[in-house]
């Protein structure tokens, strides 16, 4: 199977220095009730995207190097790359999400991968093209930079 990563856009998106509380939320935006769960576990899916990835960012051939250039991504060790569960990256993406999609409080859940030393997100109700996942990139602190499409072909 050969995937295929394609720049979507270059807009950055940085929500500033503004504080998030221990559920991941700006100030104020909650109640003391317990939040429903916005991490997704591993699937099928997920684990073929898990294996992209790792083939992505880890494989030294000019392609992957090239694409790693494209996307700001850098070559890094298996250990590095991952579906993580951290809930509170979990919401601060998902909060992201919900803005640049102009869908606020969506109750949006989302699949999120730790690349390097970057993070990419996955929300499985937002897609540009039957087939085609679309990866929502984030820096290390957690700002977003560029989203980019994964399929097969």
């Amino acid at each position: 199977m050969h995937t295929s990563f394609v720049l979507l856009g270059s807009l950055l998106l940085d929500l500033g220095t503004r504080a998030f509380d221990s559920t991941g939320r700006p100030p104020g935006h909650g109640s003391t009730r317990v939040a429903p769960k916005v991490c997704l576990a591993a699937s099928t899916d997920s684990l073929n995207r898990l294996t992209d990835f790792i083939h992505l960012l880890t494989h030294t051939d000019s392609i992957s190097a090239a694409r790693r250039s494209v996307f700001g991504l850098q070559l890094t060790t298996p250990s590095n790359v991952a579906i993580i569960t951290t809930e509170r990256k979990c919401v601060r993406a998902a909060f992201v999400l919900d803005s640049l999609l102009a869908t606020p409080n969506s109750g949006r859940k989302v699949l999120m991968f730790k690349l390097g030393t970057s993070f990419g997100a996955e929300s499985p109700t937002f897609s540009a093209t039957e087939g085609v996942a679309v990866i929502f990139l984030f820096n290390g602190q957690m700002s977003y930079t560029m989203r980019m499409a994964l399929g097969g072909s």
